[in-house]
């Protein structure tokens, strides 16, 4: 198996003076199998991290912006999650750098930055659509106001009103004019940590201490 993209590599320096001398004993082979048998454990662990929604400390995953999505956030990365070792390390990961960019950016909570040439093409057809509903609260907010059909001054619209009589196009070129700001071509999108990969101190002891007592048992 090749590399895994953006890897997070697993490793471990508190065993015993006995243990770290059973670790000299064996041979490459063997030391990889223990390597890549716990690497196996800990992405058993970070899977049931991924399905409890729970972080690395045991913490609930900081939920998404948009709470009206139900689904559980990371799964894609759970099915993808690869693992490659030797024999003096083991290193969980994987092979589609974009799925590991994304993972690094989970795990880490890394702000993305976005341009305009990353987002989908805004058709012609798109401008004269009706207004969406989200951009006609928008509207709201900023102050946008209309006519009174009867006497003078004006009101606020209902969404209903907005949706029927302003078009896409419409509706952005008077929010920019409410709020009096430029277009944009660069932003920066804030991401919330959501560590979920890995094992604590203790976790990658009793992995490591069970893979070497197995095999202190086969030696003797």
């Amino acid at each position: 198996m090749p590399a895994p993209a953006n890897p997070i590599s697993v490793s471990h320096n508190g065993l015993s003076v006995r243990e770290q001398f059973a670790v000299l004993q064996l041979s490459p082979s063997d030391k990889r199998k223990a390597l890549l048998n716990a690497g196996k454990a800990v992405r058993k662990h970070s899977r049931q991290r991924i399905r409890q929604q729970k972080t690395l400390s045991g913490q609930n995953m900081a939920a998404r912006k948009n709470r009206r999505k139900r689904k559980k956030m990371l799964r894609g990365l759970s099915r993808t999650m690869g693992i490659q070792a030797n024999a003096n390390r083991v290193v969980i990961g994987w092979r589609n750098p974009v799925t590991g960019a994304i993972a690094k950016r989970q795990q880490e909570g890394l702000s993305q930055t976005m341009s305009s040439r990353d987002l989908p093409k805004i058709t012609r057809a798109t401008y004269d659509e009706p207004c969406p509903k989200n951009i006609a609260r928008a509207l709201i907010r900023a102050g946008f106001t209309i006519k009174r059909k009867r006497g003078k001054g004006h009101k606020r619209p209902s969404l209903a009103w907005i949706t029927e009589h302003l078009t896409f196009g419409m509706a952005g070129a008077i929010l920019r004019e409410l709020t009096d700001k430029p277009q944009q071509s660069r932003w920066r999108i804030p991401l919330a940590a959501r560590p979920f990969l890995g094992a604590t101190n203790d976790d990658i002891y009793q992995i490591l201490d069970a893979q070497l007592r197995e095999f202190l048992q086969a030696m003797r």
